[in-house]
């Protein structure tokens, strides 16, 4: 399985700088290798997996096996180290405060193609970047 990133802001640059919201311009294509034909194949369902995409790598689970996550979603940090460095200069060029919300984390629905902020975790800075973590027992 592949999961590619995306940006609906790349050919609108006064829009590259904003938090996650439900019209993020964030959105991600999953493809799965179809071994008989030999290429990938764009993939609109992904049953009940879970993928958690971040700064420190990504990760695949069942639900089945994880209860309290959505099934067929992407998990995500809103960590663009290019774009958080552009708009800490771009903040600074004109003056205007720094925003707060940058390194955010939402839940974005292959079905629905929308993203739902998980605001529990609060404000971030520009540094560290979120990341997940799988605690090991």
């Amino acid at each position: 399985m592949v999961v590619l990133k995306h940006s609906r802001d790349d050919e609108n640059p006064s829009h590259r700088y904003r938090p996650i919201s439900k019209d993020t311009g964030v959105f991600f294509k999953v493809q799965i290798l179809d071994h008989d034909k030999g290429r990938w194949e764009e993939a609109a369902d992904i049953s009940d997996a879970v993928i958690f995409v971040g700064v420190n790598g990504s990760l695949c689970l069942s639900r089945r096996e994880h209860q309290g996550i959505t099934p067929g979603c992407v998990y995500l940090t809103d960590d663009d180290v290019g774009s958080a460095c552009l708009c800490n200069a771009y903040c600074n060029s004109n003056g205007t405060e720094l925003i707060d919300e940058l390194r955010d984390v939402g839940v974005y629905s292959l079905k629905t193609g929308r993203v739902e902020k998980i605001g529990a975790v609060g404000k971030h800075r520009l540094w560290p970047l979120p990341a997940w973590f799988t605690p090991a027992l």
